[in-house]
């Protein structure tokens, strides 16, 4: 078979069309973007979103001291763990909140520099702060902190892991 010059060329275009194309389809093993700092709209949020980087702060120092200590052979029943988290939650909580079971790991579930507020809801005297922590391989773990507004400020009612077809409160 003879090709003319034009057929040529049109035969190249098309060529280069179709790998155009497939490399544009083809996903790219980029890092995920991370949100940009929340910026707040009003002094309640304000609020909202220093209560809630105070509690991320404390709750990672609480996790590398308990994590410390179960490694150098300290806290074996993990006493000292749990009085220190009772004492966290009640600082940041609602009064009477009790915790669930405390849990911690060499690599904190919240901590400043991995974890990102998305958005903050207010109505009227509750709020939800949601939040993302990229943890491990960047993987994405969601977090919902609900507050009500008491004479003392936001305090904590809850705090929810939020998974696709799963929700749970771990405070």
């Amino acid at each position: 078979m003879f090709l003319t010059r034009q057929k040529c060329l049109l035969v190249c275009v098309c060529l280069l069309s179709l790998a155009a194309c497939a490399s544009s389809s083809v996903q790219k093993n980029e890092p995920i973007s991370r949100p940009k700092p929340y910026l707040s709209q009003n002094i309640e949020e304000t609020l909202l979103l220093q209560a809630t980087q105070s509690f991320i702060r404390d709750y990672n120092n609480w996790n590398d001291t308990a994590y410390m200590d179960s490694i150098n052979g300290g806290d074996p029943l993990q006493e000292k763990a749990s009085s220190a988290y009772s004492e966290l939650v009640r600082q940041y909580a609602v009064a009477g909140t009790t915790h669930k079971d405390v849990a911690f790991s060499s690599k904190s579930s919240h901590d400043l520099e991995n974890e990102h507020v998305i958005l903050i809801e207010i109505n009227g005297l509750l709020a939800i702060v949601k939040t993302k922590h990229y943890g491990f391989n960047d993987h994405g773990s969601d977090y919902e902190y609900h507050y009500k507004r008491t004479k003392w400020g936001w305090r904590l009612v809850d705090l929810v892991y939020v998974a696709e077809n799963y929700r749970g409160s771990i405070l």
